[in-house]
């Protein structure tokens, strides 16, 4: 009779809340569209899912010209948000492996690697794909 434990577990699990943004990457995959839109739909839900949205407002960064003229702004979202969107892609299998791979601080006998973590490739992106240039 462990088959009606297993039934339990298996109702639980359907139960759980799920946050929308891991929702959104996994229904990217049924999408029949172009990389653009695809990404579109989950900058998208980043937005939706950010904190200062529930009250209307959206995180907005100014842009200044060489001239000293402000440009439109645009819509941001934090550094957390896309991190957690990258561990989404993850978990739904829609990055390459390629793009994962962090090296270990075990180098002896051999430079060792293994999956990054969301933070881990989003600081990476930041810096550049070699992870020694770029911004913080």
């Amino acid at each position: 009779s462990g088959g009606g434990d297993e039934d339990e577990e298996k109702a639980t699990l359907l139960r759980k809340e799920m946050p929308l943004p891991f929702l959104f990457a996994a229904l990217s995959l049924a999408l029949n569209s172009t990389v653009n839109d695809r990404v579109r739909v989950l900058y998208e839900a980043m937005r939706m899912s950010s904190p200062s949205s529930s009250d209307g407002e959206m995180g907005t960064a100014d842009s200044t010209t060489a001239d000293g003229e402000e440009t439109t702004s645009t819509t941001v979202v934090s550094g957390e948000q896309v991190a957690a969107m990258i561990h989404h892609l993850q978990n739904t299998c829609q990055l390459v492996p390629a793009a994962q791979v962090v090296e270990t601080n075990s180098k002896v006998p051999y430079q060792t690697f293994r999956v990054g973590t969301g933070p881990e490739l989003t600081k990476r992106a930041r810096e550049g794909y070699g992870g020694k240039k770029g911004n913080p």
